[in-house]
C-alpha cells in the first residue's frame, strides 16, 4: 500500500484520500452475505505515522475525508 501512497505522492500534491477511516478496519467477506464478514483491525497510529513521513519526505499535503462510518 505505501508504494501506492509513495508513486501517487511523487506526481501530485495535495493527495486526498476518500473514506480514510476505513483504513482503520476493513471488512473481508469470507462467503456470500453480510453474516460472514470478518474485521480487522490495523494499526492506525503507525499507518498515520508512515504517511505523514512519506508526505514530509515527498513535500505532498495529505487530505483525508470521511463522511460517515463503515462499522
Amino acid at each position: 500500500m505505501f508504494d501506492m501512497l509513495r508513486a501517487n505522492m511523487h506526481y501530485c500534491s495535495p493527495l486526498r484520500l476518500d473514506h480514510v477511516m476505513v483504513l482503520m478496519c476493513f471488512g473481508y467477506c469470507l462467503c456470500y452475505g453480510p453474516e460472514h464478514v470478518a474485521y480487522v483491525r490495523y494499526p492506525m497510529a503507525d499507518f498515520l505515522a508512515v504517511l505523514a513521513i512519506e508526505s514530509r519526505r515527498q513535500q505532498c499535503m495529505v487530505i483525508g475525508e470521511d463522511l460517515g462510518r463503515y462499522w
